[in-house]
């Protein structure tokens, strides 16, 4: 996960992909739009690729004083649905360079290596099922929102933008427009935050990524000088002079309801 600056709000970035747009009244925070479901592919059809993907970020001020940021990574994915990011350029925190993130779907592993000092911790994430959490739950009566929590949800405008050619490659453009009332999370006037996306459906993966918010400024993240030469084997690999460190994280996730015979 990409750290932000205290004042841009967070970006998922292209190999991120989006997050629910559910999530818009649960917190103040902006929020990201729905999931392209031309991303990310899922291991057994994930198109191999590898390029550089360039975040600039810029955000005025209330006094005028303007700020921007751009962040380079050099991205690969494999056949298998591995990706490697690479930190090339921060303009914020040129400490990053060098910084490496490896993830393996299939395995549910994630590495990240530290080329400065030859480090890397791995983290295994392990799922277990809990039915005990179908076992707690009681009827309940239906319960509608309160008048005022529902004059706060935002409306949500989805249009496509039809297709053109980005760095060679057909792309499908989609934009979603969230506006939120006057007096969501205490603002006089409407928030209008605006998302806009360019999806590669040979590559499964978004070309461009565009989030306008008041808020948070203007970020866009773009993919480019794209190859689809299968990376090396390598590039998703410990080099063995590296440090290694583990820890395992464990999610819970609720299993299936239990059989009325059981």
């Amino acid at each position: 996960m990409r750290p932000s600056l205290p004042i841009f709000g967070p970006l998922s970035g292209i190999s991120a992909g989006f997050a629910l747009l559910a999530l818009a009244t649960a917190s103040a925070a902006p929020q990201q739009p729905p999931k392209d479901p031309g991303h990310p592919a899922r291991a057994s059809q994930a198109a191999p690729y590898s390029g550089i993907e360039t975040e600039e970020a810029s955000q005025t001020l209330g006094d005028g004083n303007h700020m921007t940021r751009t962040t380079k990574w050099k991205v690969y994915r494999d056949s298998a649905g591995r990706t490697r990011r690479e930190v090339i350029q921060d303009d914020a925190e040129p400490a990053r360079v060098g910084q490496i993130s490896i993830s393996d779907p299939s395995s549910s592993v994630n590495y990240n290596l530290n080329s400065n000092d030859h480090t890397a911790r791995k983290q295994v994430v392990e799922r277990e099922n809990n039915n005990q959490q179908y076992l707690d739950v009681k009827p309940q009566l239906s319960r509608r929102p309160l008048p005022s929590v529902q004059a706060m949800k935002p409306e949500v405008k989805t249009e496509s933008l039809g297709e053109k050619t980005i760095e060679g490659y057909a792309a499908i453009g989609s934009r979603t427009t969230v506006t939120h009332p006057a007096g969501a999370f205490g603002f006089e006037r409407p928030i209008v935050e605006v998302w806009e996306t360019w999806t590669s459906s040979d590559l499964h993966t978004p070309l461009i990524n565009i989030r306008d918010d008041p808020r948070t400024g203007k970020d866009v993240v773009r993919l480019t000088d794209i190859s689809t030469q299968e990376p090396s084997a390598s590039l998703f690999e410990v080099p063995p002079d590296y440090t290694l460190t583990e820890e395992t994280i464990t999610r819970t996730h609720p299993g299936p309801p239990p059989r009325s015979d059981e």
